[in-house]
Protein backbone atom coordinates (compact mmCIF):
# COMPACT_ATOMS: atom_id res chain seq x y z
CA UNK A 1 0.00 0.00 0.00
CA UNK A 2 1.30 3.50 -0.64
CA UNK A 3 1.21 4.69 2.83
CA UNK A 4 3.89 7.37 3.16
CA UNK A 5 1.99 9.77 5.41
CA UNK A 6 2.46 12.85 2.61
CA UNK A 7 2.11 10.56 -0.57
CA UNK A 8 -1.09 9.48 1.45
CA UNK A 9 -2.29 13.15 1.29
CA UNK A 10 -1.47 13.58 -2.47
CA UNK A 11 -3.41 10.09 -3.79
CA UNK A 12 -5.21 9.03 -1.32
CA UNK A 13 -6.98 11.25 1.35
CA UNK A 14 -8.54 8.99 3.45
CA UNK A 15 -7.87 10.72 6.89
CA UNK A 16 -10.23 13.27 5.54
CA UNK A 17 -12.72 10.87 4.74
CA UNK A 18 -12.53 12.39 1.48
CA UNK A 19 -12.01 8.61 -0.78
CA UNK A 20 -13.33 9.81 -3.77
CA UNK A 21 -12.68 12.24 -6.65
CA UNK A 22 -15.76 13.02 -8.63
CA UNK A 23 -17.62 10.99 -11.05
CA UNK A 24 -20.11 11.16 -13.73
CA UNK A 25 -19.93 7.23 -14.75
CA UNK A 26 -23.42 5.90 -14.60
CA UNK A 27 -23.33 2.59 -12.55
CA UNK A 28 -23.13 -0.55 -14.45
CA UNK A 29 -24.31 -3.15 -11.99
CA UNK A 30 -25.91 -3.08 -8.61
CA UNK A 31 -25.41 -6.57 -7.75
CA UNK A 32 -23.91 -8.48 -5.12
CA UNK A 33 -21.75 -11.30 -5.17
CA UNK A 34 -23.88 -14.25 -3.51
CA UNK A 35 -23.04 -15.77 -0.26
CA UNK A 36 -20.89 -19.03 -1.03
CA UNK A 37 -21.68 -20.65 2.32
CA UNK A 38 -24.36 -23.54 2.84
CA UNK A 39 -26.89 -20.72 5.20
CA UNK A 40 -28.87 -18.09 4.35
CA UNK A 41 -27.83 -15.03 5.77
CA UNK A 42 -29.95 -13.16 8.45
CA UNK A 43 -29.49 -9.62 9.51
CA UNK A 44 -30.27 -7.53 12.60
CA UNK A 45 -29.70 -4.07 13.75
CA UNK A 46 -28.67 -3.09 17.36
CA UNK A 47 -28.43 0.68 19.05
CA UNK A 48 -26.02 0.21 21.72
CA UNK A 49 -25.68 3.16 24.46
CA UNK A 50 -22.80 3.00 27.46
CA UNK A 51 -24.74 4.12 31.08
CA UNK A 52 -21.82 5.82 32.39
CA UNK A 53 -20.19 8.89 30.92
CA UNK A 54 -17.20 8.68 28.46
CA UNK A 55 -15.52 11.48 31.16
CA UNK A 56 -12.24 12.58 30.11
CA UNK A 57 -11.63 10.73 26.80
CA UNK A 58 -13.43 13.53 24.57
CA UNK A 59 -14.42 17.15 25.29
CA UNK A 60 -17.67 17.05 26.34
CA UNK A 61 -17.61 15.38 29.69
CA UNK A 62 -21.39 14.16 29.56
CA UNK A 63 -20.58 12.22 26.03
CA UNK A 64 -21.72 8.05 26.48
CA UNK A 65 -20.13 5.56 24.09
CA UNK A 66 -22.74 5.18 21.65
CA UNK A 67 -22.46 2.50 18.74
CA UNK A 68 -25.18 1.44 15.74
CA UNK A 69 -24.00 -2.34 15.23
CA UNK A 70 -25.64 -4.49 11.98
CA UNK A 71 -25.35 -8.00 13.09
CA UNK A 72 -25.47 -11.00 9.70
CA UNK A 73 -25.82 -14.51 11.00
CA UNK A 74 -26.59 -18.15 9.74
CA UNK A 75 -30.24 -18.49 9.35
CA UNK A 76 -32.47 -21.22 9.12
CA UNK A 77 -34.57 -20.05 5.85
CA UNK A 78 -35.87 -16.66 4.75
CA UNK A 79 -38.12 -14.19 6.36
CA UNK A 80 -40.56 -12.21 5.22
CA UNK A 81 -38.36 -9.51 3.61
CA UNK A 82 -34.87 -8.85 2.37
CA UNK A 83 -32.90 -6.71 4.46
CA UNK A 84 -32.40 -3.20 3.33
CA UNK A 85 -28.66 -2.32 2.25
CA UNK A 86 -28.14 0.63 3.66
CA UNK A 87 -30.84 1.05 6.80
CA UNK A 88 -32.04 4.87 6.75
CA UNK A 89 -30.86 5.28 3.50
CA UNK A 90 -33.28 7.57 2.19
CA UNK A 91 -33.23 9.74 5.42
CA UNK A 92 -29.76 10.04 5.12
CA UNK A 93 -30.03 11.24 1.58
CA UNK A 94 -31.33 14.56 3.10
CA UNK A 95 -29.14 15.31 5.44
CA UNK A 96 -26.19 17.20 5.83
CA UNK A 97 -24.36 12.82 5.47
CA UNK A 98 -26.18 13.29 2.01
CA UNK A 99 -23.31 14.64 -0.12
CA UNK A 100 -20.01 12.55 1.67
CA UNK A 101 -22.86 9.81 0.91
CA UNK A 102 -23.02 10.10 -2.34
CA UNK A 103 -19.33 10.77 -2.79
CA UNK A 104 -18.58 7.24 -1.50
CA UNK A 105 -21.16 5.25 -3.16
CA UNK A 106 -20.88 7.33 -6.51
CA UNK A 107 -23.35 6.51 -9.18
CA UNK A 108 -24.90 3.70 -7.11
CA UNK A 109 -26.06 6.41 -4.10
CA UNK A 110 -29.03 7.10 -5.73
CA UNK A 111 -30.00 2.92 -6.07
CA UNK A 112 -29.49 2.60 -2.49
CA UNK A 113 -31.55 5.56 -1.53
CA UNK A 114 -34.99 4.20 -3.62
CA UNK A 115 -33.29 0.88 -1.94
CA UNK A 116 -32.69 -0.72 -5.43
CA UNK A 117 -29.67 -2.43 -4.22
CA UNK A 118 -30.61 -5.79 -3.08
CA UNK A 119 -28.78 -7.78 0.37
CA UNK A 120 -28.91 -11.14 0.32
CA UNK A 121 -29.67 -11.32 3.89
CA UNK A 122 -33.52 -11.62 5.43
CA UNK A 123 -34.45 -9.40 7.96
CA UNK A 124 -34.52 -10.80 11.29
CA UNK A 125 -34.59 -14.33 9.95
CA UNK A 126 -34.55 -17.32 12.88
CA UNK A 127 -31.11 -18.10 13.64
CA UNK A 128 -29.86 -21.56 12.00
CA UNK A 129 -30.54 -24.41 14.45
CA UNK A 130 -27.44 -26.70 15.85
CA UNK A 131 -23.71 -25.72 17.04
CA UNK A 132 -23.42 -22.53 18.60
CA UNK A 133 -21.65 -19.51 16.34
CA UNK A 134 -18.57 -18.52 16.29
CA UNK A 135 -18.19 -14.41 16.39
CA UNK A 136 -16.65 -12.05 14.61
CA UNK A 137 -16.85 -8.17 15.11
CA UNK A 138 -15.70 -5.79 12.11
CA UNK A 139 -14.03 -2.46 12.32
CA UNK A 140 -15.30 -0.23 9.33
CA UNK A 141 -13.05 1.91 7.38
CA UNK A 142 -13.15 5.62 8.36
CA UNK A 143 -16.26 7.84 7.30
CA UNK A 144 -17.89 4.70 5.81
CA UNK A 145 -20.76 2.74 6.73
CA UNK A 146 -20.46 -0.95 7.57
CA UNK A 147 -23.21 -1.46 5.09
CA UNK A 148 -20.27 -0.84 2.46
CA UNK A 149 -18.87 -3.92 3.18
CA UNK A 150 -22.54 -6.18 2.91
CA UNK A 151 -20.87 -8.80 0.50
CA UNK A 152 -17.88 -9.48 2.93
CA UNK A 153 -20.46 -9.86 6.13
CA UNK A 154 -22.87 -11.96 4.12
CA UNK A 155 -20.51 -14.63 2.65
CA UNK A 156 -19.10 -15.01 6.62
CA UNK A 157 -22.45 -15.92 8.07
CA UNK A 158 -23.52 -18.53 5.09
CA UNK A 159 -20.20 -19.83 6.38
CA UNK A 160 -21.50 -20.19 10.22
CA UNK A 161 -20.45 -16.85 11.93
CA UNK A 162 -22.07 -14.31 13.22
CA UNK A 163 -20.72 -10.79 12.24
CA UNK A 164 -20.49 -7.77 14.06
CA UNK A 165 -20.24 -4.42 12.03
CA UNK A 166 -19.68 -1.78 13.88
CA UNK A 167 -21.05 1.50 13.05
CA UNK A 168 -18.18 4.47 15.01
CA UNK A 169 -21.12 6.79 15.04
CA UNK A 170 -18.54 9.74 16.25
CA UNK A 171 -16.13 8.51 13.16
CA UNK A 172 -19.22 8.75 10.23
CA UNK A 173 -20.84 11.45 8.18
CA UNK A 174 -24.07 10.36 9.92
CA UNK A 175 -26.27 7.45 10.93
CA UNK A 176 -30.25 6.43 10.72
CA UNK A 177 -31.20 4.16 13.86
CA UNK A 178 -33.40 1.56 14.26
CA UNK A 179 -35.96 3.89 15.55
CA UNK A 180 -35.99 6.35 12.58
CA UNK A 181 -33.30 9.29 14.47
CA UNK A 182 -31.04 10.86 12.39
CA UNK A 183 -27.32 11.08 14.91
CA UNK A 184 -24.50 13.07 13.26
CA UNK A 185 -20.72 12.60 14.46
CA UNK A 186 -20.29 13.47 18.17
CA UNK A 187 -18.40 13.19 19.66
CA UNK A 188 -15.67 14.59 16.67
CA UNK A 189 -12.46 12.00 16.60
CA UNK A 190 -9.14 14.00 17.56
CA UNK A 191 -7.81 16.25 14.95
CA UNK A 192 -4.54 17.82 16.67
CA UNK A 193 -1.20 16.53 16.45
CA UNK A 194 1.03 14.37 14.10
CA UNK A 195 -0.79 12.66 11.80
CA UNK A 196 0.50 9.12 13.80
CA UNK A 197 -0.99 10.74 17.10
CA UNK A 198 -4.27 11.32 15.33
CA UNK A 199 -4.26 7.61 14.16
CA UNK A 200 -3.27 6.17 17.55
CA UNK A 201 -6.23 8.27 19.16
CA UNK A 202 -8.57 7.58 16.75
CA UNK A 203 -7.36 3.57 16.98
CA UNK A 204 -7.74 3.49 20.70
CA UNK A 205 -11.36 5.19 20.84
CA UNK A 206 -12.67 2.60 17.62
CA UNK A 207 -10.86 -0.10 20.23
CA UNK A 208 -13.28 1.34 23.49
CA UNK A 209 -15.89 0.50 20.79
CA UNK A 210 -14.66 -2.78 19.86
CA UNK A 211 -14.59 -3.95 23.10
CA UNK A 212 -17.97 -2.06 24.47
CA UNK A 213 -19.45 -4.31 21.86
CA UNK A 214 -17.95 -7.56 22.85
CA UNK A 215 -19.79 -6.47 26.22
CA UNK A 216 -23.08 -6.14 24.62
CA UNK A 217 -22.62 -9.32 22.97
CA UNK A 218 -22.05 -11.55 26.30
CA UNK A 219 -25.53 -9.78 27.24
CA UNK A 220 -27.21 -10.90 24.41
CA UNK A 221 -26.27 -14.08 24.79
CA UNK A 222 -27.69 -14.06 27.91
CA UNK A 223 -30.94 -11.96 27.41
CA UNK A 224 -34.41 -14.34 27.58
CA UNK A 225 -36.00 -12.25 24.85
CA UNK A 226 -32.79 -12.39 22.34
CA UNK A 227 -32.91 -14.88 18.82
CA UNK A 228 -29.12 -15.28 20.04
CA UNK A 229 -29.57 -16.79 23.57
CA UNK A 230 -27.11 -19.03 24.59
CA UNK A 231 -26.54 -19.44 20.79
CA UNK A 232 -23.23 -17.45 20.54
CA UNK A 233 -19.93 -18.92 21.21
CA UNK A 234 -17.72 -16.03 22.37
CA UNK A 235 -15.15 -18.29 23.65
CA UNK A 236 -13.97 -17.97 19.94
CA UNK A 237 -14.31 -14.33 19.19
CA UNK A 238 -12.20 -12.78 16.55
CA UNK A 239 -11.65 -9.32 15.47
CA UNK A 240 -11.12 -7.97 11.72
CA UNK A 241 -11.16 -4.07 10.29
CA UNK A 242 -10.73 -2.66 7.28
CA UNK A 243 -8.09 0.70 7.29
CA UNK A 244 -8.09 2.31 10.19
CA UNK A 245 -11.00 -0.30 11.41
CA UNK A 246 -8.06 -3.00 11.08
CA UNK A 247 -5.18 -0.88 13.15
CA UNK A 248 -8.03 -0.15 15.60
CA UNK A 249 -8.65 -4.36 15.59
CA UNK A 250 -5.32 -4.87 16.17
CA UNK A 251 -5.16 -2.23 19.00
CA UNK A 252 -8.38 -4.05 20.99
CA UNK A 253 -6.38 -7.41 20.54
CA UNK A 254 -3.78 -5.89 22.33
CA UNK A 255 -5.78 -4.53 25.41
CA UNK A 256 -8.92 -7.55 25.62
CA UNK A 257 -7.37 -11.30 26.50
CA UNK A 258 -11.39 -12.66 25.40
CA UNK A 259 -10.31 -11.57 21.66
CA UNK A 260 -8.82 -14.79 20.69
CA UNK A 261 -7.35 -13.69 16.81
CA UNK A 262 -7.14 -10.50 14.88
CA UNK A 263 -7.13 -9.50 10.75
CA UNK A 264 -5.80 -5.88 9.58
CA UNK A 265 -7.61 -5.60 6.12
CA UNK A 266 -5.03 -3.06 4.15
CA UNK A 267 -4.86 -0.79 7.46
CA UNK A 268 -1.01 -0.20 7.10
CA UNK A 269 -0.25 3.50 7.98
CA UNK A 270 3.33 4.51 6.78
CA UNK A 271 4.03 0.60 5.93
CA UNK A 272 3.25 -0.74 9.78
CA UNK A 273 -0.01 -2.51 9.83
CA UNK A 274 -0.16 -1.43 13.95
CA UNK A 275 1.59 -0.03 16.56
CA UNK A 276 3.34 -1.53 19.32
CA UNK A 277 1.34 -1.32 22.98
CA UNK A 278 2.80 0.79 25.79
CA UNK A 279 5.07 -1.87 27.03
CA UNK A 280 6.73 -2.36 23.71
CA UNK A 281 5.34 -5.41 22.92
CA UNK A 282 3.05 -6.53 19.35
CA UNK A 283 0.22 -8.76 20.77
CA UNK A 284 -0.38 -12.41 21.69
CA UNK A 285 -3.07 -13.64 19.38
CA UNK A 286 -2.60 -14.62 15.67
CA UNK A 287 -2.89 -11.79 13.75
CA UNK A 288 -3.16 -11.56 9.81
CA UNK A 289 -2.87 -8.57 7.46
CA UNK A 290 -4.33 -8.84 4.19
CA UNK A 291 -3.75 -5.97 1.64
CA UNK A 292 -3.18 -5.36 -1.64
CA UNK A 293 -0.42 -4.02 -4.33
CA UNK A 294 -0.39 -0.87 -5.47
CA UNK A 295 0.89 0.20 -9.05
CA UNK A 296 3.62 2.76 -8.38
CA UNK A 297 2.39 6.34 -8.97
CA UNK A 298 3.33 8.29 -11.93
CA UNK A 299 6.74 10.46 -11.56
CA UNK A 300 4.66 13.76 -11.09
CA UNK A 301 3.51 12.46 -7.81
CA UNK A 302 7.60 12.23 -6.61
CA UNK A 303 7.75 15.63 -7.70
CA UNK A 304 5.14 16.84 -5.66
CA UNK A 305 6.37 14.86 -2.63
CA UNK A 306 9.52 16.63 -3.27
CA UNK A 307 11.21 13.42 -3.33
CA UNK A 308 12.35 10.91 -5.89
CA UNK A 309 11.45 7.26 -6.90
CA UNK A 310 14.64 5.80 -5.30
CA UNK A 311 14.43 7.57 -1.97
CA UNK A 312 10.35 6.16 -1.94
CA UNK A 313 11.08 2.91 -2.76
CA UNK A 314 14.25 2.68 -0.04
CA UNK A 315 11.80 4.39 2.63
CA UNK A 316 9.18 1.45 1.83
CA UNK A 317 11.89 -1.19 1.90
CA UNK A 318 13.34 0.16 5.26
CA UNK A 319 9.86 0.61 6.63
CA UNK A 320 8.60 -2.80 5.44
CA UNK A 321 11.93 -4.62 6.78
CA UNK A 322 11.32 -2.80 10.76
CA UNK A 323 7.20 -3.82 10.25
CA UNK A 324 8.29 -7.47 9.76
CA UNK A 325 11.58 -7.41 12.30
CA UNK A 326 9.21 -5.65 15.23
CA UNK A 327 5.78 -6.37 14.59
CA UNK A 328 5.06 -9.61 12.66
CA UNK A 329 7.86 -11.46 13.86
CA UNK A 330 7.46 -10.58 17.50
CA UNK A 331 3.78 -11.60 17.48
CA UNK A 332 3.43 -14.55 19.81
CA UNK A 333 0.57 -16.80 18.37
CA UNK A 334 2.46 -16.27 14.93
CA UNK A 335 1.18 -13.85 11.94
CA UNK A 336 0.82 -13.96 8.53
CA UNK A 337 0.83 -11.00 5.76
CA UNK A 338 -1.07 -11.83 2.71
CA UNK A 339 -1.00 -9.91 -0.41
CA UNK A 340 -3.24 -9.61 -3.28
CA UNK A 341 -1.71 -8.89 -6.06
CA UNK A 342 -4.15 -8.69 -8.93
CA UNK A 343 -3.85 -5.57 -11.17
CA UNK A 344 -6.15 -3.16 -10.72
CA UNK A 345 -6.84 -3.69 -6.64
CA UNK A 346 -6.70 -1.00 -4.35
CA UNK A 347 -8.09 -0.03 -1.47
CA UNK A 348 -11.55 0.13 -2.30
CA UNK A 349 -11.44 -3.55 -3.25
CA UNK A 350 -12.38 -4.42 0.67
CA UNK A 351 -15.79 -2.23 -0.02
CA UNK A 352 -19.00 -3.25 -2.05
CA UNK A 353 -18.21 -0.09 -3.77
CA UNK A 354 -16.27 -0.97 -7.00
CA UNK A 355 -18.24 -4.27 -7.22
CA UNK A 356 -21.49 -2.04 -7.44
CA UNK A 357 -20.24 0.38 -9.93
CA UNK A 358 -18.11 3.26 -8.25
CA UNK A 359 -15.36 3.45 -10.10
CA UNK A 360 -11.44 4.32 -8.65
CA UNK A 361 -10.17 7.81 -10.11
CA UNK A 362 -6.54 8.24 -10.24
CA UNK A 363 -6.37 9.91 -6.43
CA UNK A 364 -7.63 6.54 -4.88
CA UNK A 365 -5.65 3.97 -7.24
CA UNK A 366 -2.50 4.16 -9.06
CA UNK A 367 -2.75 1.59 -11.87
CA UNK A 368 -3.27 2.98 -15.20
CA UNK A 369 -6.47 3.59 -16.71
CA UNK A 370 -7.25 0.54 -18.88
CA UNK A 371 -6.00 -1.36 -15.72
CA UNK A 372 -8.42 -0.23 -13.51
CA UNK A 373 -11.62 -0.51 -15.84
CA UNK A 374 -10.76 -4.28 -16.07
CA UNK A 375 -10.34 -5.02 -12.75
CA UNK A 376 -12.25 -8.43 -11.55
CA UNK A 377 -13.73 -6.54 -9.29
CA UNK A 378 -16.28 -9.57 -7.80
CA UNK A 379 -13.07 -12.29 -8.36
CA UNK A 380 -11.42 -9.93 -5.82
CA UNK A 381 -14.22 -9.37 -3.08
CA UNK A 382 -14.26 -13.80 -3.12
CA UNK A 383 -10.41 -13.35 -2.23
CA UNK A 384 -11.09 -10.55 0.12
CA UNK A 385 -13.74 -12.90 2.08
CA UNK A 386 -12.13 -16.70 1.25
CA UNK A 387 -8.77 -15.12 2.83
CA UNK A 388 -10.69 -13.81 5.69
CA UNK A 389 -12.52 -16.92 6.28
CA UNK A 390 -9.83 -19.27 5.79
CA UNK A 391 -7.86 -17.37 8.44
CA UNK A 392 -10.78 -17.07 11.26
CA UNK A 393 -11.23 -21.04 10.58
CA UNK A 394 -7.81 -22.14 11.45
CA UNK A 395 -6.92 -19.46 14.52
CA UNK A 396 -10.98 -19.63 15.87
CA UNK A 397 -12.61 -23.04 15.07
CA UNK A 398 -9.00 -24.58 14.79
CA UNK A 399 -10.05 -26.16 11.20
CA UNK A 400 -6.58 -24.95 8.67
CA UNK A 401 -8.02 -27.03 6.19
CA UNK A 402 -8.87 -23.78 3.64
CA UNK A 403 -6.20 -21.63 4.91
CA UNK A 404 -3.46 -24.92 3.99
CA UNK A 405 -5.36 -25.30 0.66
CA UNK A 406 -5.16 -21.61 -0.28
CA UNK A 407 -1.56 -21.33 0.47
CA UNK A 408 -1.17 -24.61 -1.66
CA UNK A 409 -3.30 -23.19 -4.68
CA UNK A 410 -1.02 -19.95 -5.04
CA UNK A 411 -1.50 -18.55 -8.43
CA UNK A 412 0.70 -15.67 -8.29
CA UNK A 413 -2.30 -12.94 -7.74
CA UNK A 414 -1.87 -13.60 -3.96
CA UNK A 415 1.53 -13.59 -1.81
CA UNK A 416 2.08 -15.50 1.56
CA UNK A 417 4.61 -14.78 4.15
CA UNK A 418 4.47 -16.16 7.58
CA UNK A 419 5.84 -15.34 10.77
CA UNK A 420 6.32 -16.94 13.82
CA UNK A 421 4.79 -20.00 14.51
CA UNK A 422 3.46 -20.26 11.35
CA UNK A 423 6.51 -20.71 9.89
CA UNK A 424 6.26 -24.03 10.81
Amino acid sequence: MLSNVRLVALIAPLMAGLWFGECQVRAQSAMLPVPSGKHPAGKASFHWVESKPLGNEVASADARREVLVQVWYPATGPSRSRAVYLPGAEALASSPAAAALANLFGPTWRSITSNEVQAHAFDQAPVARGKKMPVLVFSSGGGVPVAAYTAQMEDLASHGYMVAGINHIFDLPGVALPDGRLLMPQPAPPQSGSADSIEKKRADMRAADIRFVVDQLQNLNADANSIFRARLELARLGVFGHSVGGRSAARACQLDARIKACLNQDGNMGWQPFWLDESGNSMRQPYMTLDHLDADPPEEVFSKMGTTREQYVARRSARQAEARKKLYETVAGGSYHVTIRTPGVSHNSFLDVRQLGRPDGPGINSWPDDVRAATPNAQILKVISTWTRAFFDKTIRQDPKLLFGLERAQDGNVEVRRYGSTSK
